[in-house]
């Protein structure tokens, strides 16, 4: 755990530290004010024990150089990466809001509205980090940010375009809403860690979605689709356990959203949903039809509709030609009638006697 000084108070380089923000495994970040240019930032440190770690050192390097490549209203901006008094540190846009962590435990259960209102703009600033080629590798709720206005802002890319470590070396959080635990300490990604990252295998962006759909799934029910009381249980549990029906939590939720989840969650990275792009795409499609429930009903009312159609027409047709058989049938007897009565005058003709014909004188 990280135990070193609070800094609050102290300067470093042109900065003003104003205020612890939180503390990781690999450092801190503060709220500090730029003194050259009078704008308040946010300040991430690396732990000086890890400054000459070089595995820790690039992953802090790759997160300055990912967030540098992206450029999206829903990912946090990056300003600078520099090296004061041997003090390595970043300085990125200062985002005030709350995590969507907090907002999941404020809430509770969210309802559909809610959930499209944060999931759609969640997986839009994802989708432009896939696009680029750029994996997260550590979403979870804590790392995102919910504005007053609503707006969203993705957080924290120190895993990006790096195969997550083993469990055990993965940076630790103290934090309270995690809650799978180890040696009285928290594993920031465990909770929301995929299959394949589990089990220390290659990494991509199916793997975000996977975490993504442990968000939503949490979202939508307020409890997570796995569980375990100590880490080894936990990761067992996601290789393994197939989540709870989330109906069984908020009857609520369409059907749709459901499957969206589930295919999220799916253990097989091949079968799940490929990137973030596609997760969006299906939200947006269910927030369209949940403001229009009228126009779905008539889209799945036109099979009905044909085919009451149809079994009019197959009626009609069959209608037509038991009309025509009994037409047959009737004209049929009418003609055999005629031929009977034809046959019986011939007959009473045949058998008459002729008349006799008087002689003429």
């Amino acid at each position: 755990m990280n135990t070193s000084a609070d800094r609050t108070g102290t300067t470093l380089g042109e900065y003003q530290l104003d205020r612890l923000i939180g503390r990781g495994g690999m450092g801190e970040v503060y709220e500090a004010t730029d003194n050259r240019l009078g704008r308040t930032v946010a300040l991430k440190i690396l732990r000086p024990e890890f400054a000459e770690n070089k595995e820790r050192r690039a992953r802090f390097d790759r997160e300055a150089k990912a967030l540098a490549t992206l450029n999206h209203p829903g990912i946090v901006t990056i300003y600078a990466l520099e090296t004061v008094d041997d003090t390595t540190f970043f300085t990125m846009e200062l985002i005030d809001g709350k995590t969507l962590a907090e907002m999941i435990r404020d809430e509770g259960i969210m309802d559909t509205d809610r959930i499209l209102q944060l999931a759609i703009p969640i997986s839009d600033a994802l989708a432009a980090a896939h696009k680029r080629g750029i994996a997260h590798r550590d979403m979870k709720p804590e790392n995102i940010i919910v504005k007053p206005s609503g707006e969203i802002t993705v957080l924290d890319f120190g895993l990006a375009k790096t195969a997550i470590q083993p469990i055990e070396q993965v940076g630790v959080m103290a934090t309270e809403d995690v809650g799978v635990s180890i040696e009285g300490q928290i594993l920031g990604t465990v909770n929301y860690i995929a299959p394949e990252q589990a089990q220390g295998g290659e990494t991509n962006p199916t793997s975000d979605v996977f975490s993504m759909g442990v968000i939503l799934y949490e979202m939508a029910t307020g409890t997570s689709p796995f569980t375990g009381d100590t880490t080894t249980s936990f990761i067992s549990s996601v290789l393994k356990d197939d989540p709870p029906s989330i109906k069984e939590f908020n009857g609520t939720v369409p059907e749709e959203l459901e499957r969206i989840i589930h295919r999220c969650l799916v253990k097989d990275p091949d079968r799940r949903w490929q990137t973030a792009i596609e997760i969006r795409n299906e939200l947006e499609i269910l927030k369209e039809e949940q403001a229009n429930p009228r126009q779905r009903e008539e889209v799945t009312t036109v099979p009905v509709v044909k085919s009451s159609r149809m079994s009019l027409m197959t009626m009609a047709a069959a209608l037509m030609v038991m009309m025509g058989v009994i037409f047959w049938f009737w004209n049929r007897a009418e003609q055999t009638e005629k031929q009977r009565q034809l046959a019986v005058t011939e007959k009473q003709e045949a058998e008459t006697p002729p008349r006799p014909t008087r002689p003429r004188i």
